[in-house]
């Protein structure tokens, strides 16, 4: 369980080696999602090479770099345990790098496409997207905010996307390497201030709970929606969401200027 809670992983996300069956049945009876190596120690080489479970026809820079990521998590979270929250936070030095995506030829396009179908305990609706389901998507004129995150222990990449559908948030999913500091707020109010700075008056998102996604179960009500409907959420576009100062939005020069955050809002002072 520690280190299950320390990588950020569910048992069902996660493959058990070992070479003694008692320790094997143990675990499972601990964690009965898990999945475990159960066949003859012969056949273990072939199953991690060729298993379909276990390939990927993309290997993203993230990807690539998770054992680096799940390092640096840990000496943070050390260093969680050793200062207060508040100087925690500012101790960070979190920065927070928008990009919009509006097709599949961005090159940030593989790695969202990666992170909507893969994340769970942070996934506002818990939807899976196909290729051709999200072409239709960018045809409609939607588009994609998508976070790269970094701090003072690593840069975690492409963690955080939304979905935005004309004023609607349709998804909002987060990498949990990054839950816990506040990123989630930042993107949530930089996603909303973009909607408002478009002309929308009212500002809805989605949510449907599953049985995975607690973790975003009350990214909207703690922001200041309002449920009207079944998993329809709204608020007012003029009711700005403050990033928190702890973090610096850094938006790259390609970020057309209607979604530009408003230095009143911003974290940098």
């Amino acid at each position: 369980m520690e280190i299950l809670k320390a990588v950020n992983l569910l048992p069902s996300s996660t493959l058990f080696i070992d070479d003694n069956p008692v320790e094997r049945a143990a675990v499972k009876a601990a964690f009965p999602e898990i999945r475990v190596m159960d066949a003859p120690l012969a056949h273990w080489r072939r199953i991690l090479l060729w298993a379909p479970e276990l390939q990927r026809s993309v290997i993203t820079a993230e990807a690539s770099q998770r054992t680096e990521m799940i390092q640096a998590q840990i000496e943070r979270e050390e260093a969680r345990q050793a200062l207060s929250r508040e100087d925690f936070l500012k101790d960070l030095s979190v920065v927070l790098k928008p990009h919009e995506i509006r097709d599949a030829g961005d090159a940030r396009y593989v790695r969202a496409f990666e992170l909507v179908n893969k994340t769970n305990q942070f996934n506002t609706t818990g939807k899976r997207w196909s290729a051709a389901e999200l072409e239709e998507f960018f045809a409609a004129g939607a588009r994609i905010l998508a976070f790269d995150v970094e701090d003072k222990y690593t840069r975690y990449g492409l963690t955080a996307l939304t979905l935005i559908a004309g004023e609607t948030i349709e998804q909002f999913v987060m990498s949990c390497r990054v839950f816990g500091f506040e990123v989630e707020r930042a993107c949530l109010a930089f996603a909303c201030n973009a909607i408002a700075e478009a002309g929308a008056k009212e500002i809805r998102a989605r949510s449907m709970p599953t049985d995975k996604n607690l973790l975003s179960a009350a990214i909207y009500k703690d922001d200041g929606f309002i449920e009207v409907g079944e998993g329809v959420w709204t608020k007012p576009g003029y009711n700005r969401i403050a990033i928190p100062a702890h973090i610096v939005v850094n938006p790259p020069d390609t970020i057309p200027a209607r979604i530009a955050i408003p230095e009143a809002v911003s974290g940098k002072q």
